[in-house]
Formats: structure tokens, C-alpha cells, sequence
């Protein structure tokens, strides 16, 4: 408990059935919005009868609420086979979702942080616009 957790949620239905499958995730997302500690969600598709559910929640019981509740088990029960979700933990990941850091909920939650690193707040200095990290140097050669 204590530190931030993800959810996905994948329907693979037939390409005719995409807005009925984008309806029953939306569903979902509004059932989430309820709960206390859901930071993001999204809903979207992949392709034409491929939909995703996305959630960052603050700690993992509101993910292992999400994955236990009834409308999630209404959709494995219809879907079988086409139906996957997953319990993300993040590990060594950083990222950015409509303003907020990822690493930032992570180590604000926890309990080990000592309190001069807890005053800071912000997340080490990264590279300037334009640099992937990824890419690494040579990207910045090239620019």
C-alpha cells in the first residue's frame, strides 16, 4: 500500500462492436471516478474491436477494487478469452500524464523518503526540450 498502481483494461471484440465496447469501458471509468485515489483514467481504442481502460490510482487497493468489482467480472464473463487486464506496479518507470508525474505520486507516497528529499518535490533535472532520452547523446549531436 502506499505507492501509486496502474490498471489496463483490454476488450477484443468484432469491429462492428467497437463503440458498444467503448460505452461499457467509459461505464467502467465513471464507476472508478467514484472511488477515492483514482489520479488518470483513459479510454480509448487500438484499432477497430480493440478498447482500453487505463487507471493510475494513488495506491494499489483502489486497482485491486477496480479488478475485483462486479462490472469487471460482468466483462470477463461476456468476453472470455477477450477480455485481459493486468495490476501494474510501477518499478523504474518515469513518465508524464496530462501534467502529472508519475514519480513524483510514487515517491511522495513513500515511506522511506527522507524528509529533505520530500521537501524538494520535484523530480532530478532531466534533458533540455528536444532530447530523448532514449536516443541518448547522439541525438543530441544531431539536433
Amino acid at each position: 500500500m502506499g505507492d501509486a498502481a496502474g490498471a489496463a483494461v483490454r476488450l477484443e471484440v468484432k469491429p462492428w462492436r467497437t463503440v458498444g465496447a467503448v460505452r461499457d469501458l467509459r461505464r467502467l471509468r465513471s464507476e472508478c471516478a467514484a472511488r477515492p485515489g483514482l489520479l488518470r483514467s483513459a479510454v480509448g481504442v487500438g484499432r477497430p474491436g480493440e478498447v482500453y481502460f487505463l487507471a493510475l490510482w494513488a495506491d494499489a487497493s483502489g486497482v485491486a477494487a477496480l479488478l475485483e468489482s462486479p462490472a469487471v467480472a460482468k466483462l470477463h464473463d461476456r468476453l472470455g478469452e477477450r477480455f485481459w487486464a493486468i495490476h501494474w506496479v510501477p518499478e523504474n518507470e518515469f513518465g508524464q500524464w496530462d501534467g502529472l508525474r508519475v514519480r513524483r505520486e510514487r515517491v511522495r507516497r513513500t515511506l522511506a523518503m527522507s524528509p529533505a528529499a520530500a521537501a524538494l518535490g520535484d523530480d532530478p533535472p532531466g534533458p533540455g526540450p528536444g532530447v530523448s532520452w532514449r536516443r541518448g547523446a547522439d541525438a543530441r549531436r544531431r539536433r
